[in-house]
């Protein structure tokens, strides 16, 4: 059989300009494979032909050229092996696979070269769906994941889809499974690029599992995918692992960390309000002989904003003129946001006067923008001035600035905040016409909005139309759903969309764990099973570090509504869930204990009553033992001066050694009960004392409680004979 042929006019084995254009027509082959061609136009005189067989050699050399020209600008060359296919060249024998396959591997590496990814997907989906993924080569596999992970590796603020995500994963996954026991796996910017995406989706989980595959496999890490795992960590509060991957980092000793790594430890150590930490990561930065850079000192200004230190951020500013930086727009909205944060309205009202007043001087880089406005925006709202915050709006829109989806988010909660409900509708209906797509933001205001003006089941249609809409929806979103249902008593709906919240690999924060963990202890039926059910979300709080306060008190609450005792109930859970979680015992501590109590004088409580500190009155006799003993000398005492000395008798009380003596001032009760009261009494005074020196908030009302109960407990003696030693 005669070979077709393409007759290209060439000199020198060089094609003509308009030869070649037309060749390349006829196949489909960019014009990149005839480099030469413009300059030898003109000067042909001889013809000769080109078979397709040697024309689709050029093009598979051509592909060969363009990945190994990749492969030497990624940082793990030595696991890549651009120069040899690692699966092998004679690994498959077309001549045994189907023509549709080979036509689909043809135009997929066609469309690869071209930079056609939908094309790419499509044909390399037909091959997958055949299970024939064993057809493509390493050098397709390579090509694939870099075109799929090139937008996020090289635009920082791109936000991945699902789809997006799910492709790098599938494409990943079969490439591992064409592996053999010698090939090597992908490279660093694979993975890092994978990892990156599932983080900047909030897949924190997902994230850190690629993360440890690397180190498994051997992946040679860079500076960059530490550093992205740091500021993941960061924006999900997980600060015990920044710190870990930053030693991990340090521990390197082919690696030393650069400025966006001291950068990224700032950031998370001000993120959970460690200022001191902050400035520790600059000194040490400064300590290797580096230039503190202006986005640092930004980031320390963003970290007094943070705690609304306006004496520090001040002083921040001072040190960066004196450094020589010129206020920028970011450093102006800064400040402009922590005033407004801390309500302070005239001096927030008066850079912004500032910035507008340099703009007019000619300094244009501070004339304000959406960021300055949306500041105040939601400065206003937040102070429920709905037509402040109206005016506002009109104002930028008239300069000519437009909105974005934080202005008009700003704007509905502005309406849901003062009950203008109609409104939040009406500015998320013109955001949707203005082109702008509403953010998960966006939905939270709208669910919370049409829960307070109709049903649950609202919330849950507004929740799908958000899905619908293509929307990836966030924690903040799940927060308003788990609350709503919380709120209407829907103990189902909670559980059901903290599930829905972990199955597309959000993280928890302290807040959905309190809510949901709070609505199990309070509403769940009683019994062994609710400390099993309770065990399984504090599983995720010891995971990611979520410890409250009241995450405590609510284990606390399920394992007293198990059955336990209250007192052996907080020994069995002082050491596991309130020491070691770094909390202390507060007034509500000793409210759930002494309402539990078998021996309480409080008999409105029932099962899932109201649990407030405020509806118990303190006992008056306790009152007016303190009056006639206090230091006041037989003049009616002070509300202070009196609860601070019943205060240290009931601390001196809690010091009592002589248990006998204790003992016998209960002789009227047999020994078993009187010795059950006594071990009450010590554990309810240890735990005020706890409350007492850790600085806890505990009630006036809640002291009084505690005198009263100690005193039905073991008697008065105790107590008057403290009053009178402390007076």
């Amino acid at each position: 059989m005669v070979a077709s042929r393409i007759s290209i006019g060439v000199c020198r084995g060089l094609g003509s300009a308009k030869t070649v254009e037309d060749g390349r027509a006829l196949i489909g082959l960019p014009m990149r494979l005839f480099p030469a061609a413009s300059q030898s136009a003109g000067r042909c005189s001889q013809r000769r032909t080109i078979s397709v067989k040697a024309v689709r050699a050029a093009k598979q050399a051509q592909a060969e050229a363009e990945a190994a020209a990749a492969a030497r600008t990624t940082p793990n060359r030595p696991l890549l092996r651009p120069t040899a296919d690692p699966f092998g060249p004679d690994r498959v024998d077309m001549s045994k696979v189907p023509i549709e396959l080979q036509r689909a591997r043809a135009v997929f590496r066609r469309a690869l070269l071209q930079g056609d990814l939908p094309a790419t997907l499509e044909n390399y989906r037909t091959i997958a769906a055949k299970k024939a993924a064993h057809i493509l080569g390493w050098t397709d596999y390579m090509m694939l994941l870099r075109a799929l992970g090139r937008p996020i590796l090289s635009a920082p603020s791109y936000m991945p889809t699902l789809a997006d995500v799910e492709a790098m994963e599938t494409v990943l996954a079969d490439l591992n499974s064409q592996r053999g026991p010698t090939d090597p796996y992908p490279p660093e910017d694979i993975y890092r690029a994978l990892l990156d995406a599932h983080g900047r989706l909030g897949n924190i989980e997902r994230m850190t599992q690629l993360w440890e595959e690397m180190q498994a496999h051997g992946v040679n890490s860079s500076v960059e995918s530490y550093n992205a795992l740091m500021r993941h960590y960061t924006r999900d509060l997980q600060l015990k692992r920044v710190e870990a991957t930053f030693q991990s980092l340090l521990a390197r000793e082919d690696l030393q960390p650069n400025v966006q790594t001291y950068t990224q430890l700032m950031i998370a150590r001000i993120s959970h309000n460690d200022i001191a930490g902050a400035l520790d990561a600059m000194a040490e930065w400064k300590g290797r002989g580096k230039k503190i850079s202006l986005t640092m000192m930004t980031q320390l200004l963003l970290g007094y904003k943070k705690t609304l230190d306006i004496a520090g951020m001040e002083a921040c500013v001072k040190m960066m003129n004196d450094a020589g930086f010129q206020a920028s727009r970011a450093i102006y909205n800064t400040r402009l946001d922590a005033y407004a944060k801390a309500g302070q309205q005239a001096k927030a009202l008066e850079i912004l006067k500032e910035m507008r007043k340099e703009a007019d001087a000619g300094r244009l880089a501070v004339t304000p923008n959406v960021v300055t406005f949306n500041i105040i925006i939601d400065m206003y709202s937040k102070a429920d001035e709905l037509d402040s915050c109206l005016k506002l709006f009109h104002e930028m829109t008239a300069a000519g600035i437009q909105p974005d989806a934080i202005t008009y988010t700003s704007l509905m909660d502005a309406h849901r905040r003062t009950g203008h409900y109609t409104g939040v509708e009406k500015y998320f209906h013109s955001m949707k016409s203005a082109g702008i797509k509403p953010t998960s933001a966006s939905y939270s205001v709208l669910i919370e909005t049409r829960t307070s003006e109709e049903t649950v089941a609202r919330a849950v249609e507004t929740y799908q139309e958000m899905l619908d809409a293509d929307v990836i929806p966030r924690r903040n979103v799940f927060i308003s759903l788990i609350r709503t249902h919380a709120k209407a008593g829907d103990l189902r709906g909670v559980r059901e969309y903290y599930r829905e919240m972990r199955s597309k690999k959000i993280t928890p924060d302290t807040t959905v764990l309190t809510i949901v963990m709070s609505e199990i202890a309070m509403r769940a039926p009683p019994g062994p099973s609710l400390i099993d059910d309770m065990r399984s979300y504090y599983d995720d709080v010891e995971k990611f570090g979520r410890y409250a306060s009241k995450i405590s008190h609510a284990m606390l609450l399920a394992h007293i509504r198990a059955g336990a005792k209250p007192i052996d109930a907080f020994n069995a859970l002082h050491e596991s869930v309130f020491f070691r979680a770094g909390v202390r015992p507060s007034g509500f501590t000793l409210h759930l204990l002494m309402t539990y109590s078998k021996h309480s004088s409080n008999k409105q409580l029932a099962e899932g009553a109201d649990t407030s500190v405020t509806s118990h009155n303190a006992d008056a006799e306790v009152w007016d033992q303190v009056a006639a003993l206090s230091v006041s000398s037989g003049k009616e005492p002070q509300a202070a001066a009196g609860v601070e000395h019943l205060t240290k008798a009931l601390l001196k009380v809690g010091n009592v050694d002589n248990e006998d003596e204790v003992l016998a001032s209960l002789s009227s009760f047999d020994s078993a009960a009187a010795r059950e009261r006594l071990r009450e009494a010590r554990v309810i005074l240890k735990v005020f004392a706890e409350a007492i020196r850790g600085r806890n908030t505990v009630y006036n009302s809640v002291i009084f409680r505690v005198a009263d109960h100690i005193s039905q407990l073991v008697g008065r003696e105790w107590l008057t004979r403290a009053l009178k030693e402390t007076r």
